[in-house]
């Protein structure tokens, strides 16, 4: 009953550090052999794709703005750790501004030209707006149609959503 008990209160422990509903923890190396206690998702890459160093993948199946997005991405650890991040901080950088944030969340609704975000208030003026979707297609966020609309591309919906959930607490 002792045994029985504590391996209660260890899983109710786990359970609440997890912190939201959905969300799992897992500390580093603890209980890293055994299955059963890691997250469902990290079970699934392991089985899936076994790499010796490990891996990190994101996924994600969306719907928002009327349109559908179904989307994984995964790459092995060293590829991660050891290649150069500079494009990767010019990604990050093109989003890292409110006003980008802003232009982003409303693209995802549906595709808008730069002088319908001026009319809804996303950005001040049309020059701001082009500059800040200058950036953000710049830096692969956006794309545009030849009739001037702009909007999230397909394959970074569920990378910028993905940003926005590390984010969370």
């Amino acid at each position: 009953m002792t045994e029985r008990l504590a391996e209660l209160e260890d899983r109710v422990a786990r359970l609440e550090a997890a912190g939201p509903a959905g969300a799992e923890a897992h500390e580093p190396d603890r209980d890293a052999d055994d299955p059963d206690l890691l997250p469902w998702a990290v079970r699934g890459l392991r089985e899936h794709l076994p790499l010796p160093g490990g891996s990190v993948l994101y996924a994600g199946d969306v719907r928002v703005g009327g349109a559908s997005y179904s989307y994984q991405w995964e790459r092995e650890t060293a590829y991660l750790t050891e290649g150069d991040w500079d494009d990767a901080a010019e990604r990050l950088a093109a989003v890292a501004h409110p006003v980008r944030t802003r232009i982003l969340r409303r693209l995802l609704e549906a595709p808008a030209t730069a002088a319908e975000l001026v009319e809804e208030g996303a950005v001040s003026s049309t020059g701001a707006a082009y500059h800040h979707l200058g950036a953000l297609h710049a830096a692969g966020w956006t794309g545009k149609s030849p009739a001037g609309a702009h909007h999230v591309r397909p394959a970074r919906v569920v990378a910028l959503l993905t940003l926005i959930l590390a984010t969370d607490e």
